[in-house]
This record gives structure tokens, sequence and C-alpha cells, in this order.
């Protein structure tokens, strides 16, 4: 009986290339192995050795025993169907601990927020596309909903157009929504609201609008004033002290517009609502 040897051994890395192999007696393969165990002590060539000294006899009787009594080593059992497994059990501990967890990841992730971004996106917005194309986002006055989030709004604008930018990543309307770029994905804030015009006919939305007549930068660097007045004096007022101190502060009558007026409110309750919520979990 004859067999390939492989002149570097596959087991230190030897290639199956006609330079590497040379065709040898079963025995002089075994005894080739035998040498190089008693240089190399290695477990592989003793191996080969033993294996290849045995008889046609041997091997025969070997797979004929294993015929007849397979090895007792059957594959292990597939899983259970969904529906059939074992659900773990609910505790109180369990609940309390998921309850805990929820509100530290609700709570770390609001405060990663850009509080001005969050604010905007509170407020009635009207966006236009550079095709024309226009979203009313109605916000919302629950600065907890997920629809006031900068990936919930580019999620709505991508479903208009879905070849932008926004339709591989919402997230990146928070460039907009925080004034640090004046468009994504070709999307653009055309106005913003203090009231929205939920209603079915452009027309009407347009008499029934209470347009801001100031930019997103003005807001912006009002936002960050109420917001700075708000951290030095929130422990000292209450809340409505506070919203006569913000009109009295930095609302001007002979100047400013009404709507100035509502915006700068608007901002103080938002501040208010924000540090209630950051409250609850301190």
């Amino acid at each position: 009986m004859f067999c390939e040897h492989h002149i570097k051994p596959r087991f230190e890395g030897g290639g199956l290339e006609a330079e590497n192999r040379v065709l040898l007696h079963r025995h002089e393969h075994s005894y080739l192995h035998l040498i190089r165990w008693l240089y190399t002590n290695s477990r592989r060539d003793l191996g080969a050795f033993t294996s290849n000294m045995r008889t046609n006899e041997s091997i025969a009787l070997q797979s004929q025993r294993r015929s007849q009594n397979p090895p007792n080593s059957p594959l292990p059992p597939p899983p259970p169907a969904r529906e059939m497994r074992a659900q773990p059990t609910i505790t109180g501990r369990v609940q309390q601990n998921s309850l805990r967890l929820g509100r530290q990841y609700q709570t770390n992730s609001r405060i990663r927020v850009n509080p001005f971004t969050w604010f905007i996106g509170t407020l009635p917005l009207v966006f236009i596309h550079t095709s024309g194309v226009k979203y009313y986002h109605h916000g919302s006055e629950d600065i907890l909903s997920d629809s006031i989030t900068a990936s919930s709004i580019g999620r709505e604008l991508a479903i208009l157009t879905p070849d932008s930018a926004l339709a591989r990543n919402p997230q990146n309307l928070s460039d907009v929504l925080s004034c640090l770029k004046p468009s994504r994905g070709g999307w653009k804030i055309e106005s913003i609201l203090l009231e929205s015009a939920k209603t079915d006919t452009e027309t009407e939305k347009e008499t029934r609008e209470k347009k801001l007549v100031c930019t997103l930068a003005e807001l912006k660097k009002l936002f960050q004033n109420i917001e700075t007045f708000f951290n030095e004096t929130k422990d000292q007022l209450s809340l409505s002290t506070f919203t006569e101190q913000l009109i009295y502060k930095f609302y001007l009558p002979e100047t400013q517009d009404q709507e100035i007026k509502e915006i700068i409110i608007k901002i103080g309750v938002f501040l208010i609502k924000r540090q209630d919520f950051f409250n609850r979990f301190e």
C-alpha cells in the first residue's frame, strides 16, 4: 500500500505542490516519521508513525467494529421554537432594575442633546427643499415626545426626498436645527411658527400661521442668553416670577413684536420643563 508523503509536513505549513510530495510505501512513510520524531519530539510525527504501522487487518477490523457499534455521541437536539422557549421570570427586582436602566438611558441621551436643538424641535417649523417641496413640522408641547427629535424629523423629510442624504442618516438634520449649517440634504428651515396650522388647504395654513420674524441665528442667541439667565436664577425664582423677569429683561415692547414676547415665554417654559425632567432622576 502506497501513500503520499509531504517533505515539509502539512502541519508545519507545507503545501500541496508536486515538489513537496513523494510516493512512499506505507511502512517507509511510517519509519520516516519515526526518524523525524526522534529529532523533533513532535506528537504529530509519532501519531503518523503509529497510524501507518497498522496492518490492513487491524484497519478492517476497526471499520467493522465501528459499523456494528457506532460511537455514542449524538448531535445535541435543536433548540425549541421561540414560542416554546421558557421566558425568564420577571420578579419585582428585575422590573425595578429594568425601569432604572431605562430612565438612566433616557436621561443620558437627553443630556447629550443640544438644548437649542431640543427646543427647536418643539416648535412648529416649515421646511423647504431645493426642489420646492415643503414639509410642515407641527412640534409638540411634550418635550419628551419622540416626534420632536432630529432623527424623527429627518426620517419624515427623507420620505419626501428618498434620494437625499437624510435618507442615509436622518440624524444629520441636527446640524440645521442647531444652526450649524444652513441646509442638509437640500432641506432648510423656511420659517419658524408660533402656532401649528393643522388645516387641509394651503390657503388656510397661510392665514392661520403665526410666523416668527427673527432668524434662526437670532433665536439661538436669544435662547442662549435666556438659558444663561435661567441657570443663574433657577434656585431663586418661582415659575411665575421667572416668567415676569424674562419679559422684563429680554422683551422691548418699543422695538420688538408681540411674537418675540411669546417666544421668550416658550423658551422659559421649555427650560423649566427640561430642568424638572433632570431633577426627577438626580
